[in-house]
């Protein structure tokens, strides 16, 4: 006789807790993993078996069965987003459980998996009774079982990735547990099992397009090296560059120099930046060599040099040892009010793409921005509002290179780089004609890139409210006509500045991309703004393309030039 559910529900109860104590320890060795490793787990989810689930578990596989032989009370199931992640997971679950102390992986069954399970069945997994399984319903997953030495349970870890569990809580609800199931459910359910591997791997050629672009962007990045060369605040200065006339001389070429900087990895560049630092340096030594060296001035003088070490690091692509030496000027308390190492920070980071830490250590480098520059008392030089130019204007490119939810950040930014633009452009040799000409295109494109957003969620919106569906609800935007506008006042400033110097094909996209967006505004009537589209592209090809990220920039004019020639 098989067991009454009573006696199912009281024999759980005894357990669970030991199974729920378990369960968490087998999480947080798959969660540190997941953090330290970077092992593709998108998800994982937990749960102990009813009493009810347990009682039909036990009438379906007959009288034998008896609840000491239930090898998966405890049950852990991991997803991952794609299905060649599966494997690097597989391995990890090997690696972590097929020679532990407490937990032993004893057995692996894999469910309508020929590829996965030809590809481990002929490898040495000692000890591990591996198993393949055909289900008519198409169900595909693999089975992991723990034995809990210990505690003399189990576990059953289930590893499928993000599509094949959502068939299966479906085939789970329609199937599992129904009574006699009609023909033509179990045959849906396997066509539809076929037709989500097919899914699974155009979501995998998805993903690998998607990383393409990110690596093409993160090697456009890491070639430029840091953005541009960032002044020291006069009172952070050794004093030796100020009273000493040959080393004031030194300090005034070698700063001059390092402004010329435009993209990283010049030899001849580097070479006179390395010699004119290291003489420097040199000078710097000297004065710490000598007794009764202020304290202030040792300081400023180690902070130089970690800066300035850095950046020449930094240029020639040895990023671990640039931010090696940043870190260790970020956490010297001595250093707090100073923000050129927590920009730099932000700039690796963003370059390995660990995008929270970026914006985690630029919005620290802002911080302490604002209040240098609120703080009266302090004389920081006009070289410090050009710092803050530079910083804002790449802040801007960060936050639009992180796609269409940053846009207003990206504004933000850009507007407060034209405030300090404006605020100081009177004072000569500050900003530059190119930069105001970067500054203006780069606005007149965030404005057009908002527009477009917001025209889309607009004619969206319009399909809500025909079908009588109330309006959605969120924050406030402007209207997209207002943004254009604004996009169309830059515009105009841009056709200006034509006039009077010879722009680089950054500039003409801008212009092509503008007259295209008008075109589609006016429901593909307007000829005239198509034709003037179709005219500025031909300046996108014969112009040097000047952008800081000159790959990104070359990938974005090929894509809308391509959509503009298309147009009728």
């Amino acid at each position: 006789m098989s067991e009454r559910l009573s006696a199912v529900r009281a024999y759980i109860e005894g357990v669970e807790q030991d199974l729920k104590e378990i369960i968490r320890s087998i999480d947080k060795r798959i969660e540190k993993a997941r953090k330290e490793n970077d092992i593709p787990i998108y998800h994982t989810k937990h749960r102990i078996k009813s009493p009810e689930s347990t009682f039909l578990k036990i009438k379906k596989d007959g009288d034998g069965a008896k609840l000491a032989k239930i090898k998966d009370y405890a049950g852990y199931r991991i997803l991952c987003l794609f299905e060649q992640d599966i494997y690097r997971v597989d391995e990890f679950l090997y690696d972590t459980f097929s020679n532990d102390n407490k937990y032993r992986l004893c057995k692996m069954k894999v469910f309508n998996w020929k590829t996965f399970y030809d590809r481990i069945k002929n490898r040495k997994r000692r000890g591990i009774e591996i198993k393949p399984e055909e289900r008519e319903s198409g169900y595909k997953s693999i089975h992991y079982i723990l034995d809990c030495k210990k505690e003399k349970h189990f576990v059953e870890i289930q590893l499928r990735t993000l599509v094949q569990n959502v068939w299966g809580e479906l085939e789970h609800h329609m199937s599992y547990k129904q009574g006699n199931i009609h023909q033509h459910i179990k045959s849906s359910f396997r066509m539809l099992s076929e037709q989500l591997g097919t899914i699974d791997n155009l979501m995998f050629n998805l993903k690998e397009i998607k990383e393409k672009e990110h690596k093409l962007e993160s090697f456009s990045i890491r070639t430029r090296g840091p953005y541009f060369y960032l002044c020291h605040e006069t009172d952070n200065l050794p004093s030796i560059f100020e009273r000493d006339p040959k080393a004031a001389k030194l300090y005034q070429d070698y700063e001059t120099h390092m402004k010329k900087r435009i993209s990283g990895g010049e030899v001849a560049w580097l070479n006179t930046a390395s010699r004119l630092y290291g003489e420097l340096e040199r000078l710097t030594h000297e004065v710490l060599s000598k007794k009764g060296c202020d304290a202030q001035d040792k300081s400023n003088i180690k902070y130089w040099q970690g800066i300035e070490s850095a950046y020449l690091l930094f240029c020639k692509g040895e990023l671990d040892e640039a931010m090696r030496i940043y870190e260790q000027i970020r956490d010297n308390k001595a250093y707090s009010g100073r923000y050129i190492e927590h920009f730099r920070l932000g700039e690796i980071y963003y370059i390995r793409g660990e995008i929270e830490k970026a914006l985690e250590c630029f919005d620290a480098g802002e911080d302490i921005l604002i209040k240098n520059t609120n703080d009266a008392n302090k004389q920081k030089g006009y070289d410090n509002y050009k710092n803050i130019y530079i910083i804002k204007r790449k802040l801007s490119m960060i936050y639009w290179l992180l796609g269409q939810e940053y846009i207003d950040i990206a504004i933000q930014e850009i507007n407060e780089a034209k405030g300090v633009y404006d605020s100081y452009k009177q004072y000569r040799g500050l900003f530059s004609d190119k930069e105001y000409r970067g500054l203006i295109n780069s606005l007149c494109y965030f404005y057009l890139e908002k527009y477009i957003i917001l025209h889309k969620k607009e004619e969206s919106e319009k399909k809500v409210k025909s079908n009588n569906k109330a309006k959605p609800k969120g924050k406030v935007e402007p209207k997209s006509d207002d943004v254009y506008d604004t996009a169309l006042s830059y515009y105009n400033e841009l056709k200006n500045l034509l006039l009077k110097h010879d722009c680089s094909s950054n500039l003409y996209d801008t212009l092509a991309w503008f007259c295209y967006q008008t075109y589609l505004k006016s429901g593909r009537t307007d000829a005239e703004s198509l034709k003037d589209a179709k005219e500025y592209c031909k300046s996108i090809v014969e112009k040097d393309n000047k952008a800081i990220l000159k790959l990104t920039s070359d990938n974005l004019h090929r894509y809308h030039i391509q959509e503009i020639m298309a147009a009728d």
